[in-house]
């Protein structure tokens, strides 16, 4: 992403009246609506999303429990039948200010248009209407390591080695295969498409994984039109990254299996979609379509120029459309942008730090010699402590907008030219991010096989947020200068490394093993805690590590927990606080490696609300220990 040029407006009683719409917790930047009245003249057309009241909010679970297309079919056609009463009523109102293309979703109660400059704040005063977003345009592609280096270093070896490639136990059936959408950039009048005919996209039939295939353009959007050339390379390179398989002898040209290795990647097994467009309305679309296409991950390696570190900012309520999405059952992973001195900075844009999002940042894999525990951030990839406030505060306080680092320069990615074309060296946050929807991808397949079982029926991967904190637990903690981090999110790294490991041993971890996964609901002054295995801590285990989050939908109020890990029989009785996170970030990891100050204490996570709003927080937290080499953690 490259930053966008901002546009500070003096606010007058007429500018106000579009904050009064757009946002009522902004105060220090212009909202997304003046930003697109400034300078038009009074006829020009301004594309912005209007929200309206929600008849059926709770509607998506039905969404996010379909087995099948059928089913999901059925649930998305239900709810909008729901919402084509006040769309229909609010479209009729809107094209009498003339508005043209309206466009409506499902996911949100939401009507697409475009309208004239002159009567675009006439629209909040029609009844039913909640909310005027603004779009935003702009961004494009962000953006060694081989695939088999990546797969070796970051433990998704393992995984494959294991049975968890993404070949079933996705959300839409036990038997369908995990599906990674991948929206990507295309500008206006740029007709072309990634080159999904190639061998690396197919099974060891022969048979194309690339399942849909969309332009999110128009509205609604519509399949790609076979005219379009296929030389979008950089769309091409990105699901290389997360999903290519020649394992199996896809690509005749290609005998060697250390070869075949190399250009594959992280999901060989899954399903592929495909979702083109260029702002955030665009991709509002595209999470409405993926939530109904099956989506399991969405990778984002793409921006669309929203400004840096604005914990106030949205467009095209695009943040309501990525919580719902969440709700449906999609989980979003999106690459944290490619910045001058990004590292050094408040350098990641929208939507990378919003809470439901899974931000990646690049590390430096240009050389296959320099070992994974080595690598550190790559210089221009972005990064930041952002601005939040607390609940009834005006304090600023800081947070972490990554959740992740994952390799980011790469070799022989599939590309475009022909179908058996692999290119030279790439590299970005770009590449980075679909590692971890990869990874993410494999991760749900493995929880919902062994939620199926019955060992871990409270830990389903089905829950995208539950999933979501399971992948931070996947940080090896390390932070920008290459240190371990045992507590906190890193403003340069978030959680760390990536460094799967699931619930299963031998395999995911190594015994002595435990694991836990729960949510539950904190209000004000409550505590929630629950044991780290049961009684003192076994002699062999080398590291323990842990991850709390709750999601936020307004930055400007967010609750503060804190996070805490006790003994609860040292010596003389009690109990003795062995570590905290009591900053004010809504991500929160506790760990340990190859510490023996630990073995031998009973262990006990608890979770406290110092300010928390009315209604309380939902929280979701995973732990695990396991013995066995700690530097692979």
């Amino acid at each position: 992403m490259s930053e966008s040029t901002r546009i500070l407006l003096s606010r007058d009683k007429t500018q106000g009246k579009f904050v009064e719409i757009q946002s009522q917790t902004s105060d220090t930047n212009p909202n997304t609506l003046e930003r697109a009245l400034s300078g038009k003249l009074p006829d020009e057309f301004v594309h912005v999303t209007v929200s309206l009241v929600d008849p059926a909010p709770k509607f998506l679970q039905a969404v996010a429990d379909a087995k099948n297309q059928a089913e999901r079919d059925g649930a998305v056609t239900r709810r909008q039948q729901q919402l084509l009463p006040s769309q229909q009523q609010v479209s009729s109102r809107l094209s009498a200010l003339g508005a043209k293309s309206v466009g409506y979703r499902w996911l949100t109660n939401d009507v697409d248009v475009e309208i004239p400059v002159r009567n675009a704040m006439r629209i909040a005063a029609i009844p039913g209407v909640i909310g005027v977003h603004a779009d935003q345009e702009g961004g494009g592609p962000k953006a060694t390591y081989d695939g088999l280096d990546v797969r070796y270093w970051t433990g998704i070896e393992n995984m494959i080695d294991s049975g968890y490639a993404s070949q079933s136990f996705s959300r839409t059936g036990n038997a369908q295969p995990l599906k990674i959408g991948f929206m990507e950039f295309s500008a206006h009048g740029e007709d072309t498409q990634p080159e999904h005919r190639h061998y690396a996209f197919r099974n060891g039939s022969g048979v194309s994984r690339v399942t849909n295939n969309w332009n999110c353009k128009v509205n609604p959007c519509a399949p790609v039109p076979g005219s379009w050339a296929y030389n979008h390379a950089h769309a091409t390179v990105v699901a290389a990254a997360a999903a290519a398989d020649l394992e199996l002898g896809q690509d005749p040209t290609q005998t060697d299996p250390w070869e075949r290795l190399r250009r594959s990647g992280m999901a060989p097994n899954a399903n592929i979609a495909f979702y083109l467009g260029n702002s955030c309305a665009h991709v509002a679309r595209a999470l409405n379509r993926a939530a109904a296409d099956g989506v399991d991950i969405l990778n984002m390696s793409m921006g669309y120029g929203g400004p840096f570190c604005d914990r106030s900012y949205d467009c095209s309520n695009i943040n309501a459309t990525i919580r719902a999405a969440a709700d449906a059952g999609v989980l979003l992973v999106v690459a944290a942008g490619n910045v001058t001195n990004g590292q050094t900075f408040c350098s990641i844009d929208h939507p990378v730090y919003r809470p439901e999002v899974l931000g990646v940042g690049n590390l430096n894999s240009d050389d296959y010699t320099r070992p994974y525990n080595l690598l550190l951030p790559a210089p221009a990839s972005a990064a930041g402590g952002m601005v939040v406030r607390t609940h009834n505060s005006s304090t600023n306080r800081f947070q972490s907008g990554l959740a992740l680092m994952a390799p980011g320069v790469f070799s022989v990615l599939a590309t475009t030219g022909s179908w058996w074309s692999y290119s030279d060296v790439v590299g970005g946050t770009s590449i980075a991010a679909p590692v971890v929807a990869g990874s993410a991808a494999n991760m749900r397949q493995a929880l919902n096989f062994l939620s199926s079982t019955g060992g871990f029926g409270w830990h389903n991967g089905n829950n995208t947020r539950l999933l979501f904190t399971t992948m931070l637990a996947m940080g090896d903690g390390t932070t920008g200068l290459g240190a371990f981090n045992y507590r906190n999110m890193s403003y340069q790294t978030g959680a760390g490394r990536i460094r799967m490991h699931w619930p299963q041993s031998p395999g995911g971890i190594t015994a002595p093993t435990g694991w836990g996964g729960r949510s539950f609901t904190i209000n004000n002054n409550q505590t929630a805690k629950w044991n780290v295995g049961v009684g003192p801590l076994p002699m062999g285990v080398t590291v323990w590590k842990s991850a709390v989050t709750w999601f936020e939908n307004d930055l400007n109020k967010i609750a503060d927990i804190d996070v805490f890990l006790v003994d609860t029989c040292p010596p003389g009785g009690g109990e003795v606080i062995l570590m905290r996170q009591d900053d004010y970030d809504t991500r929160n990891r506790l760990a340990f490696k190859n510490d023996p100050y630990y073995v031998g204490k009973c262990l006990q996570m608890k979770v406290h609300g110092y300010n928390v709003p009315v209604g309380g927080r939902v929280v979701y937290a995973v732990d695990y220990f396991s013995g066995g080499d700690a530097s692979w953690y």
